[in-house]
C-alpha cells in the first residue's frame, strides 16, 4: 500500500516537533490536574502516545486495522497496557 501524498506539507520533522510539543503540553496538564503519573518525566507518557499513534497510523495503511478502530487502540493501550 503506498504511503499518503505528502507534497506540499512541512517537513516532517517539523510537524513531528509541533505534535511533541503540543503532547508534552497535554501530559502536563494532565499531571498537573490529577489523573496522570507525576513521577515521572511528561516525556515518557508523551513519547509513549506519539510512538503508539504512529503504530496506529502504520498499521491502518496496512490493512491490519481500520481507520475507525485506530483510535480505540490506542487510547486502550496507553491508558490500560495489553491486558486482557
Amino acid at each position: 500500500m503506498s504511503s499518503p501524498d505528502v507534497s506540499g506539507l512541512p517537513e516532517p520533522g517539523t510537524r513531528a516537533k509541533a505534535i511533541v510539543v503540543r503532547t508534552d503540553r497535554l501530559v502536563e496538564r494532565g499531571r498537573n490536574s490529577g489523573p496522570l503519573h507525576n513521577d515521572m518525566q511528561a516525556a515518557w507518557p508523551a513519547s509513549a502516545f506519539c510512538d503508539l499513534a504512529e503504530a496506529a497510523w502504520e498499521l491502518t495503511l496496512e490493512g491490519c486495522i481500520g481507520a475507525g478502530r485506530a483510535p480505540d487502540f490506542v487510547d486502550a493501550i496507553l491508558l490500560h497496557g495489553a491486558t486482557a
